[in-house]
């Protein structure tokens, strides 16, 4: 996604006028489809998938879910520019009725004063001297928004000299979105 794309999707964020596709939505070809991508691009990095067996369909807008998986890949892999693990896990939330996501790396990691601050509109962590990664400081922003406007959370934790973990989570297809689907869909 390039800058214009991004200062468009911010503008229709900010205005309320992003609009949602929300369905049942199987993540686990989602989240395979966004790191074969990243694996053909990184011979550094080594990603992992680990989901439950009896995993639950989510409900979400597949293609605003992909650019929530996809920012926080990317941004996975340039901030652990020497390489190593990138684990994407999936599983029903302690919240009830969601599905959580995280995304974790093994680079910089996040300082605990910064952690709602990346969420901000143009926030650029600086990482150190001499150190310099690409970007405008609007993918955790238009990730944040997404993943809200399918009334989701999402937050980042450190993980103390291995890097950062992102977690997202998306509504779980439950019985009552099941009948709301089928009413706005028709029958399966």
């Amino acid at each position: 996604m390039d800058f214009v794309e991004r200062m468009l999707d911010a503008s229709a964020l900010e205005a309320g006028k992003m609009v949602f596709d929300r369905r049942p939505l199987s993540l686990l070809p989602l989240i395979k489809s966004k790191v074969k991508f990243f694996a053909s691009r990184s011979s550094v990095h080594y990603f992992q998938v680990r989901v439950p067996a009896s995993l639950p369909l989510a409900f979400g807008d597949e293609n605003k879910t992909g650019v929530i998986i996809n920012n926080l890949l990317e941004n996975a892999i340039k901030y652990s520019p020497e390489g190593g693990n990138i684990t994407i896990e999936v599983d029903r939330s302690r919240q009830d009725g969601y599905l959580e996501v995280s995304i974790s790396d093994e680079g910089i990691g996040i300082p605990a004063e910064y952690r709602e601050e990346v969420f901000e509109r143009f926030f650029r962590l600086n990482a150190g001297a001499g150190w310099k990664t690409d970007g405008q400081g609007l993918g955790l922003y238009i990730t944040k928004a997404l993943v809200e406007g399918q009334n989701g959370r999402i937050w980042v934790a450190d993980r103390p000299g291995k890097g950062a973990c992102f977690t997202f989570t998306i509504p779980q297809l439950t019985e009552e979105v099941d009948s709301e689907v089928e009413r706005e869909y028709g029958s399966k």
